[in-house]
């Protein structure tokens, strides 16, 4: 199955049962999938992957973890690396809140549980939005950093 622009993606949640399961399930979808249990490893990975030149496509990020929030991740994202997706979940709090906190900084946005259907719909939706915006000029193509340092 094709998914247009995301094929990497990295998932940073400190509940190793949710990050894993979500890993198995994109991982049969096709993805190229990475795990991450806090923030400042997922920055580490993130960086990482830009050196490379095989950067992230989408972060799916918890709104709430230890050591570094989620809140905090994506901002950093949003800030060093725009042509990163975000989808952002959490279990605690309501959608409502995390929007008001970070929208302009997230694609997305679902509340635990999630089943692994809602996850691959709402990549799909995120995919799609990605493309119009990366065709229209509105987004820098994947790989693009959005400053010249990666503090």
């Amino acid at each position: 199955m094709t998914h247009t622009c995301i094929h990497k993606v990295l998932i940073v949640d400190d509940n190793e049962v949710f990050s894993h399961s979500v890993e198995r399930h994109l991982k049969r979808e096709g993805f190229e999938v990475y795990v991450a249990h806090e923030g400042n490893t997922a920055k580490s990975m993130v960086l990482a992957a830009e050196s490379d030149g095989r950067p992230f496509d989408l972060v799916v990020a918890e709104f709430f973890m230890t050591n570094m929030q989620g809140v905090d991740l994506v901002r950093w994202l949003h800030q060093n690396f725009p042509a990163v997706s975000v989808l952002m979940v959490s279990g605690f709090g309501n959608v409502d809140l995390m929007n008001k906190v970070i929208r302009p900084d997230i694609d997305a946005s679902l509340k635990k549980p999630v089943l692994p259907a809602q996850i691959m719909l709402t990549i799909r939706m995120i995919a799609v939005k990605k493309q119009h915006a990366v065709m229209s000029g509105a987004l820098p193509q994947q790989g693009k950093m959005g400053a010249d340092s990666h503090s």
